[in-house]
């Protein structure tokens, strides 16, 4: 019977797991195409790493860090007031600088914040 449920939970959490791993990589994707767009460069000439602020274990400089890049970018700093947000690490690899990027959703709405100064940060200028 132990072996039942447990073959049930593998079952059930699965899809689940593969779900929330897609939409990150969806989320990821957008924010590759804004901001290369933005820098007119190749996907290849970047990297990058996204991480959920959405979640109550991530920790309170990704917080913090999220709302100055939105408050800066004239967007609503309350992070509770999206359904999703996502700080992202993008890295110049020609120059191995970073800069970071937040990727909203509000109202079912994916949308890419980028700073001003992004360029200047990854030492393309």
């Amino acid at each position: 019977m132990k072996k039942a449920i447990y073959l049930l939970l593998v079952i059930l959490l699965i899809p689940m797991m593969i779900v929330g791993c897609y939409s990150k990589m969806d989320y990821q994707d957008e924010a590759m195409d804004s901001v290369t767009g933005y820098l007119g460069v190749d996907e290849s000439a970047l990297t990058m790493s996204t991480k959920s602020v959405s979640q109550t274990d991530m920790s309170d400089s990704h917080s913090i860090m999220a709302a100055m890049i939105l408050k800066n970018a004239g967007q609503d700093s309350d992070l509770e007031s999206y359904e999703k947000v996502y700080l992202t690490d993008v890295t110049l690899n020609s120059t191995g600088k970073s800069a970071k990027v937040v990727i909203i959703v509000k109202d079912g709405v994916t949308s890419t914040v980028i700073p001003a100064n992004l360029e200047e940060q990854l030492g393309q200028q």
